[in-house]
């Protein structure tokens, strides 16, 4: 795999995580979602999730298994979250690495075309996914006010760097 294969997503949305429409992920017969969280689901260092987040994924939850998958060692506050949703979680993934996703798939007994990945980051999230060959789907990062500027510049960053190597 090239990198710029390897950084491409399958599936890039340009909007958040409730604004995927559920009904396009059930025609490609997936089975499972994994989810990054910070960024994804809720604002970084947050533990709330938005109401429009939390409806868009009691939807999910009726047409696919869910699984949260965060490098955020905080296996309360991921944990938290996991139990309120009634989800399986990992903290601490490591990502990029894609050694303790690879675990994570191999308990759920599925094929990995099956098995999508959902996340904000291309060099975390994408290349993840990507390395196993899940179908990965980037879309923008929710933020609050005070975290905006610092993550739209590392977002343009990861993409331009993604362009040099025509990703």
């Amino acid at each position: 795999m090239t990198l710029r294969s390897l950084l491409q997503p399958d599936w890039n949305l340009r909007k958040t995580l409730p604004e995927l429409p559920i009904e396009e992920l059930h025609k490609r017969h997936l089975k499972v979602l994994i989810l990054d969280v910070d960024c994804t689901l809720i604002p970084h260092s947050e533990s709330r999730l938005p109401y429009v987040m939390e409806s868009w994924l009691k939807d999910a939850q009726d047409h696919f298994a869910i699984h949260l998958f965060s490098n955020n060692p905080s296996n309360y506050r991921i944990g938290k979250l996991g139990k309120e949703l009634g989800v399986s979680f990992t903290t601490s993934a490591s990502k990029p690495s894609s050694k303790i996703l690879n675990k994570v798939i191999l308990e759920m007994n599925l094929p990995y075309q099956k098995i999508a990945l959902i996340g904000d980051r291309l060099f975390a999230d994408i290349l993840t996914g990507n390395q196993l060959g899940l179908f990965t789907i980037l879309v923008k990062p929710i933020t609050i006010n005070r975290q905006r500027d610092s993550y739209q510049r590392l977002h343009r960053i990861e993409h331009q760097l993604s362009y040099w190597i025509g990703a």
